[in-house]
């Protein structure tokens, strides 16, 4: 059995192997494996993420999702590789404190977790949230462009040069003083501009819509959380 997991078999397979189950499997590693360094406690917040590390590979990283102290480096991000580290050094019983886990949009993350942490709850990183509704927003910005004929309207050029402005919070425009903006080449309201490219553009109406929402959204909870001081995402 030994010898099984020292060629980095999973437990689940060394249990089918031995013809024993994966638990019995574990408490004998556990008793006989002396087990590379752990950080003593696991805090009760984490935060899992992937990082780009030597070779362009994507390696798994998790840390404390508070204090930010590194808890292990993997050097890859496959589901086994992560779930047996975890049960490989931590019992279930020091599992269980875990309370929340941070993590991106990574599919393959929310079909474990609950098995490592049968009691943290999900998180996801709203920095993930909008990182993926701005992408959606520049993806029908992007679509009008290639849509559009004339490439000297106004609106085509408002659209190429003015795109930062669709992503600046509603509030954050300004409504009654005008600007010089390159790209258009003229004096307007910069409000007046976002208008220009979402006329007659439903679909990228929608999308401009939800990505305010969603901005609108996490800052009324930044500040029902840190009080009105909090610096705007």
């Amino acid at each position: 059995m030994i010898r099984l997991a020292k060629e980095l078999i999973p437990t689940t397979t060394i249990a089918r192997i031995v013809g024993i189950s994966a638990s019995n499997v574990q408490r004998v590693l556990n008793k006989n494996v002396h087990l590379t360094y752990r950080v003593k406690h696991l805090p009760p917040n984490l935060c899992f993420d992937e990082i780009r590390t030597c070779g362009h590979r994507m390696s798994f990283d998790c840390c404390d999702a508070e204090s930010h102290q590194l808890i292990t480096t993997l050097p890859t991000r496959l589901s086994r590789d992560i779930i047996d580290y975890f049960e490989a050094r931590y019992s279930l019983q020091e599992r269980r404190t875990v309370q929340t886990v941070t993590i991106d949009m990574n599919a393959q993350y929310v079909q474990f977790i609950h098995r490592l942490f049968p009691n943290a709850e999900l998180i996801i990183d709203r920095f993930h949230i909008v990182q993926l509704a701005a992408r959606a927003l520049d993806q029908e910005r992007l679509r009008l462009l290639h849509q559009e004929i004339d490439q000297h309207s106004r609106r085509y050029r408002v659209l190429k040069s003015q795109w930062r402005s669709f992503h600046l919070n509603e509030d954050e425009l300004e409504r009654a003083k005008s600007r010089y903006l390159r790209g258009l080449n003229e004096w307007i309201v910069p409000q007046a501009a976002v208008n220009l490219g979402l006329d007659h553009a439903p679909r990228f109406r929608a999308a401009y819509e939800i990505y305010q929402t969603i901005m609108t959204a996490l800052k009324k909870q930044v500040r029902s959380q840190t009080g009105p001081f909090t610096e705007d995402l």
